[in-house]
């Protein structure tokens, strides 16, 4: 039996349909999207979506397949629940069930049950395919913005206030004065003095007295205390120049402000993320700073960029300085 074939003919005419004793099928509205990559827009779609709830409520699939079959819905259902128990019996195993016209059932790490829709196939009417977008110009595509006829809605009389009436400025107390003038400044004195305690009171002190401290030397002594002397001043007056070593600095590419309107020069798109980082990495190191990847679609395309920009007009001035390799396949965005 077919079971797939008779669920996803139901599924063009009910919103639910239940396989008894195993879950419930419906249909989850997909909108249309541009995918640049294919130069192409996807219409929107009807896809099939399954979920283990609802697998004992009522179903036209008995009847229906009743009727399609010329047998009885009590032979109808045994037969059910015999798919049923082979379709959990192979999931424990590992296994895929492929419904035919419906899609693929499987079993994750976590014994939950998985469902991959049959992308060929659309609950929607008839005719809603792929359309193709001429690809002379490339367009400036914006993502997440609606667009809506615009409204003139004056804006409201401002509400009078009394002649009469004058603003208050309100005086500060006189104490906050006294502590603004005195207890701020200590305080500042107070962290710079903790901050530089070393520079001010100790080794290093900058206010020391430079006068040695007189020892009586002893003829037994006097040898080995000359020497000492000689020793300390020789470390004191030894210069000691250590040059550092070159540091080579990593180039961290610059990133737009949130919230503002900003133009990307998208200049690839890699299936492969490691692919698409290397891309940018040599764009920064031929003197693009802003290349980068910057995005994930979601057709899993990594786009990587050349660039980004406030104006309109100034992305499109940069890609015309591309060179040619790039230029050909260079394509403006705006998010």
């Amino acid at each position: 039996m077919k079971i797939g074939k008779y669920i996803s003919e139901l599924l063009y005419h009910h919103e639910v349909v239940v396989l008894p004793g195993f879950g419930s099928f419906t249909t989850k509205y997909v909108p249309a999207r541009f995918i640049p990559e294919k130069k192409i827009v996807e219409s929107p779609a009807k896809r099939a979506h399954f979920s283990e709830t609802g697998k004992d409520a009522d179903s036209p699939l008995p009847a229906y397949i009743a009727h399609q079959e010329g047998k009885s819905i009590q032979e109808v259902n045994e037969t059910l629940q015999e798919i049923v128990n082979n379709i959990h019996e192979s999931l424990q195993q590992g296994k895929k069930v492929e419904l035919e016209n419906l899609g693929i059932l499987s079993k994750d790490v976590e014994g939950m049950i998985r469902f991959t829709a049959n992308e060929n196939i659309n609950y929607l009417d008839e005719g809603s395919e792929a359309v193709a977008v001429p690809t002379a110009t490339p367009p400036v595509a914006e993502e997440g913005t609606e667009r809506l006829e615009a409204t003139t809605v004056p804006p409201p009389p401002p509400a009078s206030k009394p002649q009469s009436e004058k603003p208050k400025r309100r005086r500060m107390p006189l104490f906050l004065w006294w502590l603004a003038i005195l207890i701020i400044p200590l305080i500042i004195i107070l962290i710079i003095l903790f901050l530089n305690f070393n520079f001010f009171f100790g080794e290093c002190r900058l206010f020391r007295s430079h006068d040695r401290p007189v020892v009586e030397i002893t003829d037994e002594k006097e040898d080995e205390v000359v020497d000492d002397e000689i020793d300390e001043e020789w470390i004191d007056e030894e210069e000691i120049s250590i040059e550092p070593e070159p540091v080579e600095e990593e180039i961290i590419p610059l990133k737009p402000e949130p919230g503002r309107k900003t133009y990307f020069l998208v200049v690839g798109s890699f299936r492969n993320e490691f692919k698409a980082a290397e891309m940018a990495e040599r764009l920064r190191n031929d003197g693009a700073v802003q290349a980068q990847v910057f995005m994930k679609t979601p057709a899993n395309y990594y786009r990587v960029c050349y660039g980004f920009y406030y104006d309109l007009a100034e992305a499109q001035a940069q890609k015309a300085n591309l060179p040619d390799d790039l230029r050909q396949v260079a394509w403006i965005l705006h998010r």
